[in-house]
């Protein structure tokens, strides 16, 4: 699902000729100036100083125990019945109207 919605936006960006830019959130706990700085760029704000995170990824035991209960959690229900797509957009006016002036329609959220 992670992957799907990816998908849509990037098709999505590029589809309204949209300028964007992608962080991936590991890179951003080493280093947050990036981002900090396309940020400060959009807001239209000056030069910003440099920022040094304290935070670290947690990898310790307690780390290995939860992946293993999440993998356990992942085999032991139908897994494969909670990844289907969403439901197609509503029929409603408010749909009708967003269709017929091009903008986005609202779609049933996903069955979990």
């Amino acid at each position: 699902m992670f992957q799907r919605s990816s998908n849509y936006w990037e098709s999505y960006l590029a589809v309204q000729d949209l300028k964007h830019e992608a962080f991936i959130y590991e890179e951003l706990i080493a280093d947050p100036n990036p981002f900090l700085q396309a940020l400060a760029v959009h807001a239209g704000v000056g030069d910003i100083p440099l920022f040094r995170s304290k935070t670290k990824i947690q990898r310790n035991v307690e780390t290995e125990q939860w992946v293993a209960r999440f993998t356990e959690d992942i085999r032991s229900h139908e897994f494969v019945e909670h990844t289907t797509p969403a439901r197609p957009h509503a029929r409603t006016l408010l749909n009708l109207e967003k269709f017929l002036r091009g903008r986005q329609m609202t779609s049933f959220p996903f069955d979990y």
